[in-house]
């Protein structure tokens, strides 16, 4: 954040505060952030740190025992921060994703490329605005080195930009071309030389008849054992021709199978499958035979996804405490960052990341269950990023492990988190999941936030083969309300990434089916898990959403034959 220096005066220069009826001074700023400070009487001077790139509306309050005073606000205007922690990923011979962390407050950023070790006339790739903090630079050259920057702006204001020199991969040489070609060689070879033996044995075989005389051949050849067929080189070589294409293919096959190019191939390929509802049935048969070995196949490929992308914040030893898993961090590049008036390193971690959804590119936080320590964090975060919506598919308590805080109030009584106080308005128990009414208060700010928590839904596994109905009611549900309310909704599980990954699958689908007569399940979950790893976390969690999309495709086609039958009536009337 930047750090504003604050100064004002009160009367006269020489009036004595210490005497009078001034309790405090109250120092706001407020732009996209509300930011306020207490400032003892004697002391007329503040320091505000304010995420940069914003416009500030600044004021001092005087507050006295009988009342405040304001006075006139000031327009502060702060220049947009660098982006950080920018980072080079997924380079191909043409293209590389380039991600980055927003620092303070910017509307879009440009990003550009230019051509090293060609001076000033370096080739220069047109500039690109981009409002999220990824994108993919295309149509470079192969094994060249090039210069990237990206620039914030904000309120048409740019940023001093931030550098990185990546280089493009060489271009290789396709392992499989070289089998071939090697095999192909190998075969010319191979059947010429057998061609030249089978001229010698020719001749060879010849010369050992020799003519003694009018009518009358001595053949010198070997007499064979009684019982043993004679020797017949021409059928040997014959064989040897038919079965030599059998065994240079299967060598060819082999090779194409095993070389490590095809496998690291998947990691670099985009993941994406989409089919025709109408389809849809006979697709579903397909992929459960032979014991779901093609829902298995899939699986594998999406385990690749999102190897290369960095976490480092969520590897710094003062924010390891605050994961409750090791093995689940929030990439840096969509991690949610929380604003801290502590300076701190890692005052602004929280084990959650923005997914984007069928709306909005942050349609979503997914976030893992809070811990005692950072459930006070977790409230902040539903504050700060405007939330009205949490939807938490756990219990506190599952087989004898606890799996998340209870982050909330137990009864209507106010409990305060840190500045944050939280009020259960009401509360509702339906037979498999329960809503909450929420009021938080923060300073003079309140908000209302409704909390749905879905019971019925094992940790690794899915509700039970009778309970699709009922978790895709529970999503109609919670959608209802998301379309009456802004900001992102916020889905947890206890590690935020398979129950959650599981919800927002099945949400963006809803809306998805409702719109359009195809889907493509493996690339909506492969891009989840661009933006947080293992979203998904679980084979039967892939196919449990197959299956619920089976049942939606079915409602779908039934209301359809439900408005035909209306629209048959109302024309025969």
């Amino acid at each position: 954040n930047s750090l504003l220096y604050i100064s004002w005066t009160y009367g006269d220069a020489t009036t004595d505060l210490s005497h009078s009826r001034m309790l405090h001074w109250m120092v706001v700023a407020e732009g996209r952030k509300k930011i306020k400070k207490s400032v003892t009487r004697n002391v007329m001077t503040a320091i505000l740190s304010l995420p940069p790139g914003d416009i500030y509306n600044l004021s001092v309050t005087a507050c006295t025992e009988r009342g405040s005073n304001t006075s006139l606000p000031r327009l502060v205007k702060l220049e947009p921060a660098p982006p950080k922690s920018l980072f080079a990923v997924n380079k191909t011979q043409t293209s590389v994703t380039l991600l980055w962390v927003e620092e303070g407050v910017a509307d879009f950023f440009e990003v550009f490329c230019q051509q090293l070790g060609s001076g000033h006339n370096g080739k220069l790739q047109e500039p690109v605005a981009v409002s999220s903090h990824v994108v993919t630079i295309s149509s470079l050259l192969p094994a060249t080195a090039y210069n990237c920057s990206v620039t914030s702006f904000s309120h048409d204001t740019p940023s001093v930009p931030t550098f990185i020199a990546v280089s493009t991969m060489v271009t290789e040489v396709n392992p499989n071309v070289v089998v071939i070609s090697v095999l192909a060689i190998l075969s010319t070879l191979l059947i010429g030389l057998l061609l030249v033996t089978l001229v010698i044995l020719r001749k060879k075989h010849l010369q050992m008849a020799r003519e003694c005389g009018a009518g009358t051949f001595v053949n010198f050849a070997s007499l064979e054992r009684e019982g043993k067929l004679p020797y017949s080189w021409r059928r040997s070589v014959f064989a040897l021709l038919t079965l030599l294409p059998s065994c240079l293919w299967t060598d060819y096959l082999l090779a194409f199978y095993i070389n490590p190019w095809s496998k690291n191939g998947l990691k670099k390929r985009k993941l994406t499958n989409p089919v025709q509802l109408d389809d849809f049935d006979s697709y579903i048969k397909d992929m459960a035979k032979d014991s779901d070995y093609k829902f298995s196949l899939q699986f594998e490929e999406l385990k690749l996804i999102g190897l290369d992308i960095p976490h480092f914040a969520a590897d710094l030893p003062l924010n390891r405490c605050k994961n409750r898993y090791t093995n689940i961090l929030p990439y840096d590049f969509s991690r949610v960052r929380l604003v801290s008036m502590n300076e701190e390193e890692g005052a602004d971690y929280i084990n959650a990341n923005y997914i984007p959804g069928y709306n909005s590119p942050q349609e979503y936080i997914a976030t893992q269950g809070p811990l005692p320590e950072t459930r006070n964090d977790f409230w902040k975060m539903v504050l700060q990023q405007k939330s009205h919506i949490i939807v938490m598919l756990t219990q506190c308590n599952e087989k004898r492990r606890v799996k998340c805080d209870h982050y909330w109030p137990f009864t209507e009584e106010p409990i305060a988190y840190g500045d944050i106080t939280v009020e259960m308005v009401s509360e509702e128990e339906e037979e498999d999941w329960a809503s909450r009414h929420f009021r938080i208060n923060y300073a003079d700010e309140a908000q209302d936030v409704m909390h749905f928590n879905y019971t019925a839904w094992p940790d690794h596994g899915v509700p039970p083969a009778n309970a699709a109905e009922s978790i895709l009611q529970f999503v109609f549900t919670v959608r209802q309300q998301a379309a009456k309310s802004k900001g992102p909704m916020i889905i947890h599980c206890s590690a935020g990434v398979g129950r959650t990954g599981t919800f927002i699958a099945l949400d963006r689908l809803l809306q998805h089916i409702r719109d359009h007569e195809f889907v493509d399940i493996l690339g909506l979950v492969s891009e989840m898990r661009s933006y947080r790893m293992s979203m998904v976390q679980t084979e039967e969690q892939y196919i449990f959403i197959h299956q619920c999309v089976q049942l939606m495709w079915l409602r779908k086609k039934q209301q359809f034959c439900i408005s035909d039958v209306i629209y048959e009536n109302v024309s025969k009337s």
